[in-house]
């Protein structure tokens, strides 16, 4: 529910360093269950990023399982990380899943298991992007519908004591500042869990939506330390 969703965001704790700023770019189309978005958060793509400094993953679950997020990028030739959960210090120790750039596209990334690759990026335009495992098959969706799809059976289970969440750039939970940089803005990232009897596509926050009965882990528009008390 709705105060679930505060509660949860809100005393997440995400800490900014580097060079994240405030942006009154914002995607036209944006429509969020709690107010219209009137700010969103620029990445330089070289330092900037969101995470927790003590680390702390937002869930053990491998499966039934997404994340959102509108993104803007100022460069799809570089290959980067959106935002991730888990980490991934070398393909045969990566753990979780996240959002990257990589080749020129967004892709759903399946942390030393695979690519889910989305559509060609285009620099300056806000997309919608989703990314979920549901019943073992991960789903990448863009603007609403479903773009992509692989059967991988879930990813490599977070370690509780190693792993993060981390927006812009892919951070452990040492706080190491982060790596590969994200350059561009993002807006109204949400990570949450559901019963896959209760996932519909209209309830992605691409549409217009109150919100759906999943646990909301991580609700960008409740964190005061992204955006205090501004939409």
């Amino acid at each position: 529910n709705e105060a679930a969703a505060i509660a949860n965001g809100t005393g997440y704790g995400l800490v900014a360093s580097g060079g994240v700023t405030a942006s009154t770019s914002v995607p036209e189309s944006s429509k969020t269950p709690l107010a219209p978005s009137t700010i969103s958060q620029s990445f330089d793509g070289t330092t900037a990023v969101l995470a927790r400094p003590d680390g702390g993953v937002l869930t053990t679950a491998d499966d039934n399982m997404g994340i959102e997020a509108w993104v803007r990028s100022d460069d799809p030739s570089k290959d980067c990380f959106i935002l991730h959960h888990g980490y991934t210090s070398n393909p045969s120790s990566a753990r979780g899943f996240g959002l990257m750039q990589v080749g020129g596209n967004y892709v759903g990334h399946l942390a030393g298991i695979a690519y889910v690759t989305g559509p060609p990026i285009e620099s300056g335009v806000w997309t919608h992007l989703a990314f979920l495992v549901r019943r073992g098959n991960f789903e990448l969706y863009v603007n609403g519908q479903l773009y992509a799809q692989l059967n991988s059976g879930g990813f490599r289970p977070v370690d509780t004591d190693l792993d993060t969440f981390s927006i812009g750039a892919l951070a452990n939970a040492g706080g190491n500042g982060g790596v590969a940089h994200f350059p561009g803005q993002l807006d109204e990232v949400r990570v949450f869990t559901f019963d896959p009897a209760d996932f519909f596509t209209g309830d992605l926050n691409y549409y217009d939506t109150t919100l759906p009965p999943w646990a909301f882990l991580f609700d960008w528009s409740a964190v005061p330390e992204i955006s205090p008390g501004i939409r």
